[in-house]
């Protein structure tokens, strides 16, 4: 798992540097072959893996693309909802992990719970033990083998792991019961990465969520061709954004950028004080965004433009439900983001406008809007204006 975050940590605010040349280029041309990846994948049973199969779901293995000129397999949990098959079938969503993670049942059954068919696969060429570091865990027998040979670009995670992203999209679209116009991919972490980067490739996803994740900019090499800062901007769907204010392998302002150049009209949320970790998957807001893309649900607020005059900061508010509780998210601190302490005032929101005035000293901020517990007193979830510097300078 080290390497793997290390390379996360190499995030830094030049971000700005990508050229809009970068920006343009038509997403994965040249790296995947998109008519073999929209191809069903071969399947293979999973019943000699005993030891991981688990209740409620099914395990199976498909064929992705070779490594070192062999084909490989990559072991998945999936499962449809119970009960009878809607019209058109269920809704999809694609689970993608992130650094040390792996294949995961229970979220799967969760999505299934919420009205979607799910996979969730193991992109590292291992069986789902959870109880070991991902390098120590079982190797599955056909699966590839993840190594530091990154002057070969077949052969870097990151080509394997967005290949097996799409082929699993092939997959579970193909299953009976399933609508395959009503698909989506959320990952977390290092998941959400290859999440963004399969959501410009992919045409036919429907949604993306994208949780803590960001384009990073780095001198390292082996990194050269996996920036999401390089594809970002051919997506095309809906997009949900998610992170948390003190998140230690992704930056605040790389993050705001991401969601600035997302090819599609993106829906953020910074949370204060939120932790990073692969539960990102199953975040409540997740399943309202889906539920609004893909089953008309209703959709989250939609703030507009940030304005600041002198210290009064506002923006409009778009919003089909009623907006309980609006808030200013401020720091003062100057230092790396992750040591940033940030508080909270509250707002006030009226004529479908939210606003408040900057105390002393307020370095970054941005405001949050709340329509309400999604589901039955779960948290509630904020929908974020953009995250800004404040510049007194400028705003006199």
């Amino acid at each position: 798992m080290k390497k793997v975050i290390t390379i996360g940590i190499c995030i830094v605010a030049s971000f700005l540097s990508f050229s809009q040349e970068k920006r343009d280029t038509i997403a994965g041309t040249g790296i995947w072959n998109l008519d073999e990846l929209y191809r069903v994948p071969i399947t293979f049973s999973a019943e000699k893996y005993s030891a991981y199969q688990v209740p409620g779901v099914n395990a199976l293995l498909y064929e992705s693309v070779p490594f070192l000129g062999k084909p490989t397999k990559v072991f998945a949990y999936y499962s449809l909802p119970s009960g009878p098959v809607p019209p058109g079938g269920w809704p999809a969503v694609v689970l993608v992990h992130g650094g040390g993670g792996t294949a995961f049942a229970d979220f799967v059954k969760i999505w299934n719970s919420w009205g979607y068919a799910a996979i969730s696969m193991d992109l590292y060429g291992n069986l789902p033990h959870l109880s070991v570091k991902w390098e120590e865990r079982p190797h599955l027998d056909g699966g590839w083998t993840m190594g530091e040979n990154f002057t070969n670009r077949d052969e870097s995670w990151q080509y394997h792991s967005i290949a097996q992203i799409v082929l699993a999209h092939s997959l579970i679209r193909s299953l009976p019961g399933v609508n395959p116009e009503k698909t989506g991919v959320v990952g977390a972490s290092w998941g959400g990465v290859h999440a963004s980067i399969a959501a410009a490739i992919d045409s036919r996803f429907k949604f993306g969520v994208i949780i803590y994740s960001s384009v990073f900019e780095t001198s390292e090499a082996k990194m050269r061709w996996w920036d999401p800062g390089r594809f970002i901007a051919s997506i095309r769907i809906p997009t949900l954004w998610v992170k948390g204010t003190t998140d230690i392998h992704f930056t605040n302002q790389n993050w705001q950028y991401s969601v600035n150049i997302c090819g599609n009209s993106p829906v953020s949320s910074l949370v204060v004080g939120l932790k990073h970790g692969e539960k990102g998957q199953i975040y409540s807001i997740n399943r309202r965004f889906a539920d609004h893309v893909v089953k008309d649900g209703e959709p989250l607020p939609a703030i507009g433009k940030t304005e600041c005059h002198g210290k009064l900061v506002s923006a409009s508010v778009n919003a089909a439900r009623p907006i309980l509780k609006a808030e200013l998210c401020y720091t003062c601190d100057t230092g790396p983001d992750p040591r940033q302490i940030w508080k909270t005032l509250p707002a006030l929101f009226k004529d479908g406008k939210v606003s408040a005035e900057l105390p002393d000293g307020v370095t970054f901020y941005f405001l949050n809007v709340f329509d309400g517990p999604i589901f039955n007193g779960e948290q509630e979830w904020p929908v974020s204006s953009e995250y800004v510097p404040y510049k007194p300078e400028a705003n006199q």
